[in-house]
This record gives structure tokens, sequence and C-alpha cells, in this order.
């Protein structure tokens, strides 16, 4: 949608009356960068071509602006042979202004803009201008006071400098035009945006997931209605997974399309099969990384709806009378209902869609992924053995693919010998290279930093190298990310045909996914198996992207003509490939195929190819049925013996019932072979899209029924050639691009870009914000600056002043002189808060650590900061343990340390360690980004977060106390952060708004943990907190309500205590009866003046009643 940019130039008065300045001389002006694009040379050569044609007339041509190096020679040699052309090069505003308002004319020729804000500039002033008439200039022109030439014309060009030259009149109509023509203001153009906006879709991208029951289509119809750019899913039951599109058409999803992290997704309850299967549903969203609005269904208020309704990221009801009915409900008969209100809210249908909005970030990344240029990746068994398995061929055929993306493929191993990960010999690299793997290069030493690289796993890593940890654990040692392809869990789900030791340590290889950044399961269907593996076991869960499996015959082109099928008597030609082993479930097959033979009005011949793999009574078993049957058994074969049996096949049999993704499938498919397949387990994903007969292949009768069908039914095999030839089938460069897309995604979110600067940036600033602390300013700032002197070539020291009246400019001005130290001084006071911008902005490091006056750091604690920084520069901020004292007299203080030797930790940090997401230690202590001494934020997000809107009364929203939290829960949780375990820093207890301590107490830490919690902190760490915070309930209630001032008491709300804290026991059992007390007497007292509901009718709403 075009919305032309406004003229108005903010401060500067338009001109309204049209004038003509006093001439000779008669004065032109150009301004902005002289470069080619804005042609400025060609005016420059008309304007040089009229003067010497008409010496007779006075003439002036002013250019404002730098000079790009490809035109500077140019124009100085214009300028200095035609002295009535004058350069300026940069000016003040003011200065530009009024050189404008005493033109004749502007000139502004450019070949080409998006708009032409000089031209509009002139005209606002009152001045004609010669401008180009095309383009988006010609927009502007068509409105008046333009005189508009062809920009590429020279002779254009000169003729139109000398009919304003020697024209007034024509200026004076010019100038008119421009006075009168109507003319967007800023104002204008807001409200137009907002227009916009408010008719914009208030949520651009949607999922909708559709239960077993079916039946999505309608809600689909109806967010679609709402503007919704609508992906769909739907829950596959018997697999209990998400698989992409809805239930009656599935979807192979583009690359991309497996990473659900950051959506919403609207889950109908007329589509589930109940409650059951809507926790089921909920788990498996978010193990995904979305999150989930339940629209609730007419049995919303039921009890066994009620915790399902809770347990959503969202609930939405078609009206506010069903909302109401519920959250009444749920309230009183949940035992848990932290954040519940907020989460209830009314609007289904095309109406979810605002009541989703609601909930989304306020901060977005912006920016291009962060795509690896190069990936380390982990060949170790690929290169040490002489076979190409299916795992294997997945190892080779995606390295060759990512370098056919220009991506760096670095293969690594475990050395045994050295004992560490490197490079693979040559000759490895030549065998990698084999059955269409990478291109071999010459190994190299790997770099002796390999933080913030890529390593991607695409083995199993059984056995688990290196002896007593894994691969994962290892490249995280290294500074490195991960990201491991999962393949599946068969051996969990059939536990007897594997030997003990094999499942010993195919647990340990599963178990290291819980240390990766990134899980790409091959299928939707394993991904949903790997998150209920590792949850089950209390593991942490990895990022997890679906990134489905390639389906091309890796170096060999697709067919895409049906085979002919058999001749009429002729038999039936079918082919299976699979190793010998219980799950590919050949002895129901070939039963079934002897009972098809019996049957079929034609034969049907079976040629079945794989080695045999331990199973020596299913050994005995297929050789005797086979044998009965009459099928051609085969054991190893070439590719081309392989791609023969293809050629000369009607379709092939792949009877596994069970598979992480069922790849032989979309083989079978790339070489025009219908294929008679499983429809459960992970093949319900592959299947779809044409050329597939699928069966239960756990029922021989439907596999014997279903064999008869491809001898006999006219049509079929045809109609299914012509399918396995049409349908899109993912190609290797597709799954490489998904991989790569899983990567970048993961990477670092972008953050604003850093201006540029003469000096290299500091890596960090080390700040202190101060007001009217000179003398605990006497012992902070002289520490700092000995604990960073050693690393002041990388941090920086600023000091900024709130406009002070005490001694503290004094006590800063000792130091002045220091390197890489500066100050600053506030003009005028801006309040605490509003320091907090000011010092951010003052600081020129890649990450801003700001600091309290009276705050001292502890020995080591720049190095354990600087440690992190250095190591990991995908981090997005240093989060720091602390320590405390409630030491208050400065003047005594002989030696800091001494105050430092007896600080107490706020809480046990652990060591100091790079996570994955922020949310990981953010709930190791209470302080939840409160306070600014644990926080040194990427410089970008300190900008942000420290120039919040901070208005209002103190204490009354978290943004007027600690804006510093509110961003960090709302932007960083997701992020990788350095988490320094050790306490870095010790901070004074003796706060300057202890005014306000109650309302802290009661209800902006209370707002704090549900703010939390609602950005994925550990509840069950927050609660602990919350009882700190209602240490003396009873007499803080009692305060609030009879000794407090009425700004308290007015924000307090009992209701609000007892949905934040019913559910904890000690809440129960020593301060509930105190604080029914307390709002009784309070009650009855007429000092209740949030929420006035009598006692008795107010606890039983909370089903506290009694």
């Amino acid at each position: 949608l075009a919305l032309p940019l406004p003229e108005e130039l903010p401060g500067a008065p338009r001109a309204t009356e049209p004038f003509d300045p006093p001439a000779p001389p008669v004065r032109f002006l150009a301004f902005g960068t002289l470069e080619p694009r804005k042609n400025q040379v060609e005016a420059m050569r008309a304007f040089a071509r009229l003067c010497a044609r008409r010496p007779d007339l006075d003439l002036r041509f002013d250019l404002v602006g730098g000079i790009h190096e490809a035109v500077a020679e140019e124009v100085r040699d214009l300028a200095a042979r035609e002295r009535r052309i004058r350069l300026h090069h940069y000016l003040p505003d003011a200065k530009l202004h009024a050189m404008i308002a005493q033109a004749h004319a502007t000139v502004f020729l450019s070949l080409a803009e998006g708009y032409g804000l000089p031209v509009s500039e002139s005209l606002w002033y009152g001045r004609p201008s010669l401008c180009s008439d095309d383009g988006s200039i010609a927009e502007i022109a068509a409105g008046g006071g333009c005189l508009a030439v062809p920009a590429r014309d020279p002779a254009a060009i000169e003729q139109g400098f000398e009919r304003l030259a020697t024209d007034p009149a024509l200026r004076l109509r010019l100038a008119e035009e421009a006075c009168r023509r109507p003319m967007r203001r800023w104002r204008d153009y807001g409200a137009a945006v907002a227009q916009v906006l408010a008719k914009a879709p208030r949520l651009a991208r949607l999922l909708l997931i559709e239960g077993s029951a079916g039946g999505g289509d309608a809600a689909a119809a109806a967010l679609q209605e709402g503007g919704a750019r609508l992906r769909r899913l739907h829950w596959r039951a018997a697999s209990r997974a998400l698989l992409p599109g809805p239930a009656g058409a599935p979807e192979q999803p583009a690359p991309g399309e497996g990473r659900l992290g950051g959506l919403w997704a609207v889950l109908p309850a007329a589509t589930l099969a109940g409650p059951e299967e809507a926790r089921e549903v909920i788990a498996a969203a978010r193990g995904l990384g979305a999150k989930v609005a339940l629209e609730a269904g007419p049995g919303a208020a039921d009890p066994e709806w009620l915790p399902v309704l809770a347990a959503a990221d969202l609930a939405l009801f078609p009206d506010d009378a069903a909302r109401e009915v519920a959250l009444a409900a749920a309230l009183r008969d949940l035992p848990r209902t932290v954040t519940l209100r907020g989460r209830f809210r009314t609007g289904t249908g095309a109406a979810a869609l605002p009541a989703i909005a609601g909930s989304l970030p306020r901060i977005a990344a912006a920016g291009a992924p962060d795509r690896p240029a190069r990936v380390f990746y982990w060949v170790g068994l690929t290169v040490s053995q002489p076979f190409n398995t299916g795992i294997q061929r997945v190892t080779r055929l995606l390295a060759a693919a990512l370098q056919r993306q220009g991506v760096e493929v670095i293969p690594v191993k475990w050395d045994e010998v050295a004992g560490r990960m490197a490079p693979i010999s040559a000759a490895e690299a030549e065998h990698l290279s084999r059955w269409g793997g990478p291109e071999p290069r010459p190994p190299q030493p790997l770099p002796e930093n390999l933080s913030g690289e890529w390593l991607l796993l695409p083995e199993i890593t059984v056995p688990v190298v290196p002896p007593g940890s894994n691969v994962v654990r290892l490249a995280r040692g290294l500074g490195m990310r991960v990201a491991a392809i999962f393949y599946d869990l068969i051996p969990v789900k059939m536990p007897e045909i594997y030997p003990p030791v094999a499942l010993k340590n195919l647990h340990a290889y599963w178990e290291g996914f819980a240390e990766a950044d990134l899980a790409l399961p091959i299928s939707w269907t394993v991904a949903a198996d790997l998150w209920r593996y590792l949850g089950e076991r209390g593991l942490p869960r990895p990022v997890m992207v679906p990134c489905p499996l390639a389906g091309d015959g890796g170096g060999t082109d697709r067919v895409l003509t049906p085979h002919a099928g058999p001749e009429p008597g002729a038999a039936l030609r079918l082919l299976a490939v699979g190793t010998w082993e219980p799950r590919k479930n050949y002895l129901r097959l070939l039963r079934a195929l002897a009972e098809a033979q019996r049957r079929a009005g034609r034969p049907i011949r079976l040629v079945l190819v794989g080695r045999r793999a331990g199973f020596a009574e299913l050994d005995r078993e297929v050789e005797q049925l086979a044998a009965e049957a009459g099928v051609d058994l085969r054991d190893h074969v070439s590719d081309e013996e392989l791609l023969r049996l293809h050629k000369f096949s009607d379709a092939t049999v792949f009877a596994s019932w069970e598979e992480g993704f069922g790849l032989p499938v979309l083989e079978s498919l790339w070489r025009g072979l219908p294929c008679l397949c499983h429809a459960g387990s992970a093949m319900a994903e592959v299947a779809p899209g044409g050329g597939t007969l699928t069966v239960d292949m756990l029922d021989e009768a439907a596999i014997a029924e279903a064999l008869v069908r491809l001898a006999d039914e006219p049509g079929l095999l045809a109609r299914l050639g012509a399918e396995a030839v049409a349908r899109p089938i993912r190609s290797w460069d597709e799954y490489a691009e998904d991989v790569m897309l899983a990567l970048s995604r993961a990477g670092v979110a972008p953050g604003w870009p850093l201006p540029a600067v003469a000096q290299r940036r500091p890596l960090l600033s080390c700040a202190i914000t101060t007001y009217n602390r000179a003398r605990w300013l006497t012992h902070s700032l002289p520490r700092l600056l000995e604990a960073t002197r050693p690393w002041r070539d990388v941090v920086e020291v600023v000091v900024c002043d709130n406009a002070s009246t005490d001694d503290t400019p004094d006590v800063v001005a000792r130091f002045r002189g220091e390197p890489n130290f500066s100050a600053h001084r506030n003009p005028e006071n801006v309040g605490m808060l509003g320091n907090l911008g000011a010092t951010a902005r003052h600081s020129r490091g890649a990450f801003v650590w700001l600091l309290g006056d009276d705050d001292l750091l502890t020995d080591g604690a720049i190095e354990n900061v600087l440690e992190g920084l250095a190591a990991h520069p995908e981090v997005e901020m240093a989060y720091m343990n602390y320590a405390y004292t409630r030491f208050d007299e400065p003047e005594r203080l002989a030696d800091a340390r001494e105050v430092i030797a007896s600080a107490t930790p706020i809480a046990p940090g652990g060591p100091n360690r790079r996570v994955r997401e922020l949310r990981e230690v953010a709930g190791l202590n209470e302080n939840l980004f409160t306070a600014i001494y644990a926080c040194a934020f990427r410089r970008d997000h300190a900008l942000r977060g420290y120039q919040l809107d901070v208005r209002g009364a103190p204490f009354t929203s978290l943004l007027t106390c600690v804006p510093s939290s509110v961003y960090a829960l709302a932007a960083l949780q997701d992020r990788p952060a350095w988490w320094v375990g050790e306490p870095a820093v010790v901070v004074n207890m003796n706060v300057s708004w202890l005014r306000w301590a109650l309302l802290w107490h009661l209800e902006r830490m209370p707002d704090l943990f549900e703010e939390a919690e609602r950005a994925g902190i550990d509840p069950r760490a927050l609660d602990r907190y919350r009882l700190n915070h209602l240490a003396e309930a009873e007499r803080w209630v009692r305060m609030a309500y009879f000794e407090a001032e009425e700004a308290i008491r007015a924000n307090f709300s009992m209701a609000r205590l007892l949905e934040r804290c019913k559910h904890l026991p000690e809440f129960r059992k020593h301060h509930l009866a105190g604080v029914r007390r307390a709002y009784a007497e309070a009650w009855r007292a007429g000092r209740v003046l949030v929420d006035p509901v009598p006692p008795e009718e107010l606890f039983a709403r909370y089903g506290l009643a009694g």
C-alpha cells in the first residue's frame, strides 16, 4: 500500500506568500550528496554551457553536500572552470534552510528515487524546483511548483535553467503554485499509517491444529477471513504426533516450515477427541516451539476441561459470558491460578486474531538470518566403514548438497590417539566422496578457536565417543554450537530385538540430544518421539526443527515417465528392499504374498533384496516362505544392479510397520514406481501425495488384498504410476536448505547495526550511574578502575552523573586522564530511571554493564565476564550472580575489601557457563533482572531496555520501577547468554525507595514472578521466591490497609494476592488465616479500595471458604 511521505519540515513554518527574491544574481541551489545517481554532474555541465552561451546572465549555482569519489574529480574540475558554481560540502540545517529560502529555484535531477525529499522541502519553503519528470519525483511535481524536465536529456536541462533564469513571471507562478498546493503533514501521515495498521491483520502468520476428530475446515475459513496467513497441522493419534497439513490432505512441507518457534497455533476443542488428547496436542506443539490458544467448546467449565484450558498458553471463549463462567469455576476449583485471568480471553474464529495479538512479543529481531558460512561435519563412522548404510547415505548426500550451496563443509572425527576432535585424512576424504559424497578437499588443521562455530552431527555415534562423554559435550566444551540429526527410537519401541549392550549405548547417544543446541528430526513423527523420550527422563530438550529427508535417488535422474505395467497375462513384478529384521515385516509380507498368488488373476513375482541382520530364526522362516512363494532372494547388490531391478519392476513393496522416515517409499516414487506401504508410523507423512497404496502392514489379510488389487484392478497401477512421476519429491538440495535454515534461525538474533566509529569499539563498558552518592563513589569508582586497568584495551569505564549537588564532580575529576575513562554530567536531573538510558547512550562498548554508585566489584569479576564475552561472541548478555551487604556507612569504610569479604551471596550460582537460553539460569535467584548490576546487555539490548517509556506514578507497574526486567523477560529468555555463577558484585540492600516497599512485596514482585512464568522460567523456583515475599504477609497486609498512604492502598488487591498464592501449601498453612483476618478487619473499617468484596464471598471465589 503506497503512502507518500509528507512534505512538511517539522519546526520550519511553511511559506504561504509567493515571492521572487531580488535579482541579479539568479541563484540556483542543489542539496544532497553529489553522486552518479543524483545526476548533479549533468546539471553542472548544463549550467556551465548556459553561462558560456549567455554571458549576459548573472547566475549562481550552489551545491551543498558531500562528494562521492566516483564524481569527485569532474565535480571539482567543473567548479574550478566555472566560478559561478560553488561547492559548500556539508552545512548545518539552519544555514541550508536559509539558502533554500533565498534561492530562486532548487535543482534536483536525480535519475532514480524512492521519493524525492529535496523537491518537497523546496516546495515547503515556496521555492520552485527544476526537477526530473520521471518516477516518484514526477508524482511530487504533478502537484505544482515544479519545472519538470527529462533528467537524461542535457539540452532539456540547460533549457530549464535558462527558462527559470530569464522568466521572473514563470518563477513567481511556480512559487505561487508551491505556496497554494496542498501538502501533507506528519500528523496526517501518522494518522494514515495508524489507519492502515488498524486494518491490517493483527496476526499475519498463524497455525491451525486439527485434532483427531477432524472438522478443522470451518475454523480455517474463519481465521483466513480474519486475514491470517494460515498453515495447518493435524494430530495423528496413532503416532501421537503433529503432522503437516489438514487431516484429509497431508502436505509435504517446504524448507524452513519445520520451525514453529515463535508461532501461535489455534487448537479448536471441537476437533479433539477429548481433554486427554488436548493435553497431548498442546505438549507436542510446545515441543516444536509453538504457543497454543485453545478454543473452548461448550463444556469449558466442566471439571475435566478446566485443567486443560488452564494448561494452554491462552484459552479462548466465544463471548464474555462463557469466559466469566469458566474463569469463575477455574479460580474456585483449580489449585493453581497464577496468570490464569490474563490467559482466559474472549475471541474465537476470526476474533481469535486480536485476542492472540495481545500476547505477541513487543520486540522482534529484524534482519537476515545468521547463515553459517561453514560447518564442521562429524563423519567418524562413515569414513571408517566400507559400506553405505542408510544413515551413511544421508551423511554423504547432505554434505555434497551443502557444498553445492556454497557452505564450507569441514569433515571431522574423534582421533583416539590424539584424544581430540581432528580433521579426516586425505584417504578418508576420498572414501567419504564415494556414493555421491562431498568433493574431497585437502585436510587442514582445525582452528585453535572454535567458539561459535557449528558442528553438524549426521551420524549415530555408537559406540559413544569420546569415552565417558559424547560428541555433543565435546563440541560444547570447545565453545561450539551443535545441531544433530535424529533418526528414530525404534529400539525403544522394540527392545526385544536388540541386545542389552546395544540398547545401553543407544540410550547414551540419545541422551546426548539433551545437550545439543538444535535437534533435526528426520520426520515430524520422530520429533514427537524424541520430545517425549527426553521429557520422560527429566532431561532438557533442545530446539527441535523437523527436517524431513530427501527422497531423490542421490545422483540418479528422476524417472518422469510411468512404467508401462505388465502385459495382459504377464506376471506382476514386485521389488522389496531392506535388511532382514523383524520390523521389516517380511514374514507377514511373504504369507500375504502366498495368499495373493492363490487369488490373483495373474502371477505375482517378488524380488527381495537385503542383507541378513543376525536374526537366525527369522532368516530360516524367510527362506522357507520365500521358497514356497517362489521369491527371488538377493543379498547385497551393486547400485547399478539395484537400478536395473527397479527398471524391470512394476511396483515396490515396503512392508515395514515402524520407521523413522520411510526413505524407500520416496525412492520408489523417484524411480517412477508405485509403492505398497504402511499407512502408519512415519510413512503417514511420506505416503500422501500420490503414487502409494497404503494398508495396515500388521494385517496380513489387508496386505494380501492390496497385492491382489495391484495385480488385477484395472487402471490402478497406471494411476499410481502417473501420480508417482507427477508428485513433488524433496531433493537433497532442498533438504540441505532446510538444514541451513534451521541453523541460520537458531543463531544469534540480529540486533541494531552498531554505528561506525573511528576507533575500535570496546568489548565491555562498565558504567556507573550516580546521583549524590559521593561518599560511596570514592570507594566504588577507584575499585572499578583498578579492576579494569589490565583490560583497558577492551574495557571502558564510564560515569554518568545525574546532576548531583554534592561532591560527586570532585570525586570524578580525580580520575580524569585515566585511559579509556569518560565522565558525563546531565545538564539537569532526569530521574533515576532516566539516567539509566543516559548512561547507556554514553557507553560505547559492544556490551554495557551498568553499576550503581554503591556497588563494589569482587576480585576476578571482570575476568569472569570477559571470559564468556570473548569465548562466546554469539551471547546476547552476561547475567551475574551477586552478593549483598547492609553496611551503609561509607565514610567509616577504610577498605572496601572488608565489606566484600563479609557479603552474603544471594544464592549458589554454580560454575560460569554459556547457556543456550537465558531462562535456564534466570531463576537461579530471585533478582530476575530487576537490578542493573547483574546485567551486562549487548549494546542494542541496553539501549532498548534502558530507554523504555517509564512514565507513571512510581511502583504502579513494573515499567515504573524495573524496566530492565520488563525488557529482559520480554526479549531475551530464548537467547544465548553467559552466566557468571561466582558473585561479581556486592550490592547494598539499603535502598532509597523504602516508601514503596509494601507495593514491592505485595504487588510488583508478584507481577514479576507472573511475567517470568509467562517467559518460561521454572515455576518451581518462582514459587520459592513467592514465599520469600510472603514472609510477613499478615503484617504487610495490615500495614497496606491501615498504615500506608492511599497511593499504596489504592494499588493493593487482596484478590490478586489470593490468585497468585493459593496453590502454595505454606501459604495455606501459615498465612491464609492471618490475611483473612486482616482483610475482614479492613473490610469492616471501609479501608478496602481495590476489589471491594465481602470477605466470605471473596475467599469463596478462590475455593478458600471457611
